[in-house]
């Protein structure tokens, strides 16, 4: 499965191929975008203007994407951590960090574009919304707009099958309420 478990304790480490194809995808999708650019003032099927802005706007967040997962590579803390007091996240560019059990109201499981995410609804949405970076904040305030809560976690960059990471959270979760 891919993690370390114990009764108390289940840390999720990131997944390095996944992470791995992640830049390698973000690197293709910056040359496409670069390429775009290049392609603009060329083609006559579109305004150059608008080519320019789908190119600038594919550079920046697949460069984004690249640089975290890049990083991310190196970073040798889990993705997850679970544990009798919540969750510790550090999944994701938008990580929330730590999030107690007494703070989860539900957990849903959300699907988008294809990509299913586990959906951590909170007592205070407030708290995560300004955490981390201004651009992690950016999206953080995104998820919360569309769904209702700014904590999301995917198994995507995980070193585990969603349904096993949707599992191990909800028996956290039960152990956690019956303690």
């Amino acid at each position: 499965m891919g993690y370390t478990d114990t009764v108390d304790r289940t840390a999720i480490p990131s997944s390095k191929v996944k992470l791995m194809l992640m830049t390698a995808g973000a690197i293709l999708f910056v040359a496409v975008g670069i390429w775009l650019l290049g392609l603009a003032d060329t083609q006559s099927r579109y305004p150059p203007a608008y080519v320019k802005g789908i190119a600038v706007l594919t550079i920046g967040f697949f460069g984004l994407c690249g640089v975290f997962a890049f990083f991310k590579l190196f970073d040798g803390s889990p993705g997850l951590v679970l544990d009798r007091e919540g969750i510790i996240d550090n999944s994701s560019a938008v990580a929330a960090g730590r999030v107690s059990w007494r703070e989860i109201r539900d957990v849903q499981v959300v699907s988008v574009s294809g990509q299913r995410f586990l959906a951590f609804i909170v007592t205070d949405p407030e708290k995560y919304l300004g955490k981390g970076n201004p651009i992690s904040s950016f999206f953080a305030k995104m998820n919360y707009r569309m769904y209702g809560t700014p904590v999301f976690i995917s198994a995507h960059a995980l070193r585990v099958r969603f349904e096993d990471l949707e599992k191990q959270i909800q028996d956290f979760r039960n152990r956690s309420s019956n303690a």
